[in-house]
């Protein structure tokens, strides 16, 4: 008795061990992902320059995005030289989203791999003759499942939505709504039927989301080749790309996945593909959790217009780099063109730049031909030259202008300044806002949220003299 007592409790034992082991195991499975991200720029915008906003997201290979991302752990290089990072926010975390939800309902929907005899090329004709057998679950069945629970996950309303059926022909389309209840109610009367007609689709959904303001998303599901459609590939790519539509593709069972990974790819999207149509309730809640991931970079651009001798030399190259050695881009890089005022704005502060080397260079030659008359003539010329040197401060630019809450002030202040401080004062002359400045920057973000929208001039004070005023506008 006692023996069968200790058989019986090593049983248990074992049973626990293995148990645990594969819960751990799955835990693992779940946590451990790769540590390289691919890293898709979406668009970058110079129009604030010498800002450059870059808008970006990035994800491993398994399609996860990468949370939390902090301002102090990337680093911009452009064309090889380190710029300042001002801001990195998450801009689509609370911002709604257009969603074109593409569903292909065409007759191979029937045909689920994982429940069919090897033997059986297909179920269809038992479905329309409704000869099943008992147990079957059809992935038209499970499609219509993950897309109720995609629309369970609306919380507060926050996005729209777009539904698009699709076999031989797309189906009417149903306009974009807040209701998601709508397209529950419309998904119970959908059967598979008919051919493939995968690209119209998408081709009617980028045309259907451009007239709108909202960020453009489509998430498509397909199990087969198109064979039905009007438009092809490249036209749908270059539709998309045209009008910033990200295309999410699920491929299933004999979906052609190097056309719809190409598809993804090319539109900043991303490509799942899977044979068991019972994971597709999963892939999608991934998806909604994937294009909550978009992050928005501003940073000073360094670019010189000694840089730009050549023709075409107005192409930047920006490089994203983590500041830790645990995670990497690949690929981490982009280019962007210059525009023509961007160009002019350089010129202008390289032209500024040389004037005042040329300066000082013309003082320091002053200052020592002037050492042994002033041996003569007491210290009084060398005091001269240095007040001369020391200039006044200025307020170069401030921008954007208008602004609405954080406002970049661009200025120099003379060398041996002791403190520089930024006034703001309004049209009455009442000075709202001190704040000291960094002296060895010429550059410097101020947070103006509490001001009231107006009109306000810039000036900066010194310990012995005051810059230039320069008028901003607060929206």
């Amino acid at each position: 008795m006692k023996n069968m007592t200790k058989i019986k409790y090593a049983f248990i034992f074992m049973f626990l061990t293995s148990l645990l082991c594969a819960q751990n195991q799955h835990v693992e499975t779940e946590i451990s992902s790769p540590r390289v991200f691919d890293l898709s720029v979406i668009r970058v915008y110079p129009d604030s320059f010498p800002q450059v906003s870059v808008i970006f997201q990035a994800k491993n290979n398994l399609g996860k995005p990468l949370w939390l991302l902090s301002k102090e752990e990337l680093r911009i290089n452009e064309n090889n030289k380190e710029c300042q990072v001002i801001r990195l926010k998450d801009i689509s975390k609370n911002k709604p989203l257009n969603i074109a939800m593409v569903l292909d309902h065409s007759g191979s929907m029937v045909d689920n791999p994982l429940q069919m005899p090897d033997t059986v090329e297909t179920y269809q004709d038992l479905y329309f003759e409704n000869l099943l057998p008992e147990g079957y679950v059809m992935p038209i069945d499970y499609a219509k499942k993950a897309l109720f629970d995609f629309c369970n996950t609306n919380e507060a309303g926050e996005d729209s939505l777009l539904f698009v059926g699709f076999s031989s022909f797309v189906d009417p389309i149903l306009p974009l709504t807040a209701d998601f209840r709508s397209v529950q109610e419309l998904l119970k009367d959908i059967n598979p039927v008919g051919s493939t007609a995968f690209f119209d689709a998408l081709y009617y959904s980028i045309d259907s989301l451009r007239r709108h303001t909202s960020q453009p998303v489509i998430i498509a599901l397909t199990d087969g080749a198109d064979n039905r459609s009007v438009h092809n590939v490249n036209e749908i790519v270059n539709y998309a790309v045209d009008n910033n539509v990200a295309i999410y593709i699920i491929g299933l069972g004999k979906a052609e996945s190097k056309t719809l990974q190409y598809i993804s790819e090319k539109t900043k999207g991303f490509y799942y593909y899977t044979n068991d149509p019972g994971s597709l309730s999963e892939i999608y809640l991934n998806i909604k959790k994937q294009i909550r991931s978009i992050y928005q970079v501003d940073y000073l651009s360094n670019a010189t217009y000694s840089e730009m001798g050549t023709e075409g030399a107005t192409l930047r190259n920006i490089e994203f780099v983590f500041k830790n050695d645990t995670l990497s881009f690949s690929p981490n890089s982009t280019e962007y063109t210059l525009p023509p005022e961007a160009v002019k704005y350089v010129k202008e502060q390289d032209e500024i730049r040389k004037a005042k080397i040329a300066e000082e260079q013309k003082e320091e030659i002053l200052l020592y031909s002037s050492i042994g008359g002033a041996i003569l003539l007491g210290t009084f010329t060398f005091i001269l030259i240095r007040k001369r040197r020391k200039g006044l401060p200025e307020i170069k630019k401030a921008f954007p202008n208008p602004f609405t809450d954080v406002l970049n002030v661009e200025y120099s202040i003379p060398l041996n300044t002791a403190k520089g401080v930024l006034t703001i004062t309004d049209m009455n002359g009442l000075t709202i806002y001190r704040q000291d400045i960094a002296l060895l920057t010429s550059t410097s973000e101020f947070n103006l949220s509490e001001l009231k929208s107006g009109t306000y001039l810039l000036q900066i004070e010194t310990e012995s003299d005051k810059s230039n005023t320069l008028k901003v506008i607060k929206k």
